[in-house]
């Protein structure tokens, strides 16, 4: 793993919180657009009828879809704990150091226990 790698797993968090935070705002300025949008009353102000002919149907698809799209990818990108733990896991799993390891331990528990059984087999009462 590179040095660039190892940065950028360290700032993961920083980079869902930033996201967070944009989709958030993204999510209110898109409401109340849409909300100036729809309001459609004789008895508003001409400064608001002004603003809806600027704002067209494509620019609050757009900013709905962008919207959307950050908002998946908050729910998608790893924290910085997760990434670490994406990365460890299958090189843990796979290693056949740690797995031998497990088999001897498992070996010698066996061992012992089958030693053990033998010892007090003759005090057990059938």
């Amino acid at each position: 793993m590179s040095h660039w790698e190892i940065y950028l797993l360290t700032r993961l968090t920083p980079i869902n919180v930033l996201l967070t935070f944009i989709a958030t705002i993204s999510t209110i300025v898109l409401g109340t657009i849409i909300a100036v949008w729809i309001e459609d009353n004789d008895e508003t102000y001409d400064e608001y009828k002004v603003i809806k002919h600027m704002i067209s149907k494509k620019f609050i698809l757009l900013g709905m879809a962008s919207t959307l799209l950050l908002w998946v990818s908050v729910a998608l990108l790893p924290t910085t704990k997760q990434a670490a733990a994406i990365y460890l896991i299958p090189k843990i799993v796979n290693n056949e150091r740690i797995c031998n390891m497990a088999d001897n331990e498992l070996k010698i528990v066996e061992s012992e226990t089958h030693q053990y059984l033998k010892e007090i087999a003759p005090n057990l009462k059938h």
